[in-house]
């Protein structure tokens, strides 16, 4: 309850900065929007030369990219502080987060909620429901669990991966360029793993990227039935994130050392 109730003020003055900074929220949720219809609109200029990319039709890939922008766009809102970790230990601004009876974690992801994602929130789950309709899935109890289920796990993969490699500023001095190449393997998300290279399929598993889109949405859409493939799939963030918690991110401040500032 005492986390239930500082996640509640934590997000009040975070939708309080709305009021101080309407203008940057109107823009930055049009500009998602915007950059995500042109990716959509490359998906149907795709399809105007071919009628399949690996195996998946234009409504499966289409399906595979809004189910992955639905993804990131939670991880976004929730959890896209974690990037910022290097300029916290850097400023010292960590410092005050250890001094405090509370998680340092969960202080540091809700100290910046990200309400420009919630236009791609709405844009995602539009765009599902209406791929959903052109496809032969029977929407039931059951799939909207396992889509829930899916969708968690998903956005913590994401969490897993960023928190990971930004947890890493413990030890180095900047890894802004590993940021940009995780940012560049979450491109290859939306699109089915398997056109891909083998060296690029294995990354792509052994960094969850895979387990982002492509294996939910092939579950999803009943194109792989595998018992297995799902319960890894539905467990593989919340025991990622936990792994990366204990020993990358734990492990971290345990090295850590004060700047003094």
């Amino acid at each position: 309850m005492k986390y239930l109730r500082l996640y509640g003020t934590y997000f009040k003055y975070n939708f309080k900065s709305l009021y101080i900074y309407k203008f940057d929220f109107f823009i930055g949720n049009i500009s998602f929007v915007l950059s995500s219809l042109a990716l959509l609109a490359t998906i149907f200029i795709i399809f105007n030369i071919t009628d399949s990319i690996g195996g998946f039709n234009q409504e499966e890939i289409v399906f595979l990219y809004a189910f992955v922008s639905l993804a990131r766009a939670l991880w976004n809102f929730f959890l896209i502080n974690t990037i910022n970790i290097g300029s916290y230990i850097k400023s010292g601004k960590l410092d005050l987060l250890l001094i405090r009876p509370v998680n340092p974690l969960f202080q540091l992801v809700n100290e910046r909620m990200d309400f420009e994602s919630i236009g791609e929130i709405i844009y995602s789950i539009i765009l599902l429901v209406i791929t959903i309709s052109f496809l032969d899935v029977s929407v039931n109890l059951i799939f909207l669990i396992k889509f829930i289920l899916f969708t968690i796990s998903s956005v913590l993969c994401y969490g897993a991966i960023h928190l990971a490699a930004n947890s890493l500023s413990f030890w180095l001095v900047d890894v802004s360029s590993l940021n940009y190449i995780l940012w560049r393997f979450d491109e290859l998300t939306r699109y089915p793993i398997n056109i891909y290279s083998k060296l690029i399929r294995i990354l792509m598993i052994i960094i969850p990227f895979a387990f982002i889109g492509f294996y939910p949405t092939v579950l999803l859409l009943g194109l792989n039935s595998n018992f297995t493939l799902m319960v890894i799939s539905i467990l593989i963030g919340p025991f990622t994130f936990i792994l990366v918690y204990i020993f990358v991110w734990k492990f971290g401040l345990l090295k850590y050392t004060s700047t003094g500032s």
